[in-house]
């Protein structure tokens, strides 16, 4: 079994924190040091480096308190596209949302099922165009395979 450094316990705390900002929408960091049960110390010092690396940005909603003013936090929708594909017999869709989860764009690939370098060949097409926007070229944050449930266990076989 291996052991957890701090480098995994970093990377953890920044995914919890990427999760509860997608869960319940714009917070403060008091509020996602309270939901995480992080420190909050720990919590801003994660959140300046997503804010450095853009996946975060900060709203420009102000919530006033007796003391400091806290600022909301939200992810960052336009720091890159994430793709799902969804794959059936029915036929083959490229889903594009934006890092925020929100559905920007949903296209037919195939109306058939396609399978091995034909199947690879158009999802990597399709990728590449969704991806082509307004005459610049997004970054891909994510990637994933969804198999509808028309699919039998002995189909993924085909899938390289």
């Amino acid at each position: 079994m291996r052991k957890s450094g701090l480098r995994d316990m970093k990377k953890q705390n920044r995914q919890l924190i990427m999760r509860t900002i997608l869960e319940y929408g714009s917070l403060s960091r008091i509020e996602i040091a309270g939901k995480t049960e992080l420190s909050p110390s720990t919590v801003s010092g994660l959140v300046s480096e997503l804010l450095a690396e853009g996946l975060l940005k900060e709203s420009d909603v102000k919530i006033s308190t007796a003391g400091r003013s806290r600022t909301e936090l939200t992810v960052n929708g336009d720091y890159g596209a994430i793709m799902v594909v969804e794959i059936g017999r029915k036929g083959i869709y490229l889903n594009r949302f934006d890092m925020a989860l929100q559905s920007q764009e949903t296209r037919c690939l195939a109306e058939t099922l396609e399978e091995g370098n034909e199947l690879i060949s158009l999802i990597s097409d399709g990728i590449h165009k969704s991806l082509k926007r307004d005459g610049r070229r997004e970054t891909l944050a994510g990637i994933g395979l969804l198999f509808q449930e028309d699919m039998r266990p002995s189909d993924f076989n085909v899938v390289y």
